[in-house]
């Protein structure tokens, strides 16, 4: 066919095919009231249109043509699709005169099957109508809401003879919006509309309940599919049958399909019959998505519908203790990947590191810094907590943080006068791209982090500097305590558990004085 513009703004190109003169005197009548790219737009879907129906011969085209061009189109949204066969159709109007499009959407809805057709309950419809409009409706929406109602109690009367609309329930609607036309759009116009005339004949809350349904068929048809989609369906069969609220069996069948997909991140595809306690142990020291106490969580209701689909719950307590004490799902950093570190950041990169691994500041706490709170020897920062400000503390600055600290001010201001001052007073700017002197986020920051940690080759995150705060405190001999009040905690086993690493060195050396003392007292 070949090209179909020619020009930027000259429609389009005349050429000996026929399809083209035709649609060149398209383009000038349309040209009138449209603008030019509206134009092309239009030309292009009714040109697709032929070339896919395989034949240019409008005064020939049917609605089946339509339909058939329809299902060549590529996959698209319902709009998009609806916008070709549209435009489709204006060109064949244009030239012949006929409305093929409106005679198609006209089948694909019902509208004909059922205009010729008597209904039972048409006086009840009319006085549906009348009462709409008394309530305020327009007499044009009234109508439209009896002509969909009519067409979905037609339906209901050949698939459930005898039924009358004070009996329809929410079962019948959702039929209807399911079967009712080739168009699923036109299917639920006409659903809930049927809806509004069974309530108004004292049917119930109907409406309400098929919105219901029609969500938990969305949601079924997402959960209830894929390998272990019918293990699934019979786990929350069986939650129903014990009178769960559905909500709350929803809700586990969520966790429940989470936790596939982590363990599946990290072991790959498995069967459920041949989960091992070992393999849940490495889905909990591998993964990082999630907070240790959700994935917990997670994995406690995977051992239950394990329990429910194989007999045997992979996850207990008496065989994988969740020892807070074991910290090896945690990373935490030596000296040398430590000095790595430093010595490869960039200097936003470094500001990072050292408020993080020599002050101990939370990501959070970071964005939130501004330049007004950095002192001569002090450092206010602005924590976890409620309120608009969370915990206020003043940290107390030693030499080199806050020689560190000076010269990032210094590579700040050079930032701020290349692309402009929009930090609104924050300590840490961005420092290239689109937001170049704006303030991060702290996922701003986890994502800088990140990026360095793959330049490195090696695994570490933000909160790995803060552990290494800690853990080089316990090194140095600080007071447990001591440490739990410059790490801000409120009790000390969250500062022994989940920050401090005791590497292997100090337990040798901790069981060969008890082994020392051993000897001493069976000699004596």
């Amino acid at each position: 066919m070949g090209r179909l513009l020619r020009k930027p703004l000259g429609g389009i190109h005349t050429a000996d095919c026929q399809i083209d003169a035709d649609l060149y005197g398209w383009a000038e009548r349309l040209r009138r009231d449209n603008a030019p790219s509206t134009v092309r737009l239009k030309v292009r879907c009714a040109r697709t249109c032929f070339e896919l129906l395989g034949r240019y011969d409008p005064e020939g085209v049917v609605t089946e043509d339509l339909d058939t061009v329809y299902g060549m189109l590529p996959p698209s949204t319902e709009m998009n699709k609806q916008r070709y066969l549209r435009y489709f159709g204006d060109f064949i109007g244009f030239l012949t005169g006929r409305d093929v499009y409106r005679e198609y959407e006209s089948v694909c809805r019902g509208e004909c099957d059922t205009s010729g057709i008597g209904c039972p309950y048409d006086d009840e419809l009319d006085d549906w109508a009348e009462w709409m409009v008394s309530h305020g409706m327009g007499p044009m929406n009234a109508g439209t809401h009896r002509g969909l109602a009519r067409r979905g109690l037609l339906h209901l009367l050949r698939t459930h003879p005898g039924i009358v609309p004070s009996d329809i329930g929410a079962d019948h609607i959702l039929e209807v919006s399911e079967q009712v036309g080739r168009d699923p759009g036109c299917g639920n116009k006409v659903a809930n509309s049927l809806a509004r005339f069974a309530e108004w004949s004292g049917a119930g809350a109907v409406q309400a309940q098929f919105h219901d349904l029609r969500t938990f068929g969305i949601w079924s048809s997402r959960v209830f599919s894929g390998k272990f989609g019918d293990r699934i369906r019979s786990y929350y069969d069986h939650m129903i049958e014990f009178r769960y609220r559905p909500s709350t069996c929803q809700s586990q069948v969520n966790s429940v399909v989470y936790a596939i997909r982590v363990i599946e991140s990290v072991i790959g595809d498995f069967e459920l019959e041949d989960i091992t306690v070992e393999d849940l142990r490495d889905v909990r020291y591998e993964q990082d998505r999630v907070s240790e106490l959700t994935l917990r969580t997670y994995l406690t209701v995977f051992g239950q519908f394990c329990l429910h689909a194989i007999g045997r719950n992979p996850y207990s307590d008496r065989l994988m203790r969740w020892n807070e004490g074991i910290v090896q799902s945690r990373i935490f950093l030596s000296d040398d990947q430590w000095a790595e570190i430093v010595q490869n950041a960039d200097p936003t990169e470094r500001i990072v590191v050292v408020l993080g691994s020599l002050m101990g500041l939370r990501k959070s706490e970071m964005v939130n810094l501004m330049v007004s709170d950095v002192g001569d020897r002090t450092l206010h920062v602005c924590g976890k907590g409620h309120g608009h400000s969370g915990k206020e503390s003043e940290l107390m600055l030693d030499e080199d943080t806050r020689y560190f600290i000076d010269q990032y001010l210094e590579y700040r201001a050079g930032v701020l006068e290349g692309c402009g001052d929009f930090s609104y007073g924050r300590l840490i700017v961005c420092d290239s791209g689109t937001n170049a002197g704006k303030p991060f986020t702290p996922e701003g920051i986890a994502s800088m982090i990140r990026r360095f940690s793959d330049r490195l080759g090696f695994r570490f995150s933000c909160h790995c500097f803060r552990r290494y705060y800690a853990t080089s405190l316990y090194e140095d001999g600080v007071d447990q305590n001591m440490i739990r009040i410059m790490m801000r905690h409120v009790k000390l086993d969250t500062t022994l558990n989940r920050y401090i690493n005791v590497n292997t060195q100090r337990i040798l050396k901790a069981q060969e004085r008890i082994g020392g003392r051993m000897r001493k007292v069976l000699t004596a």
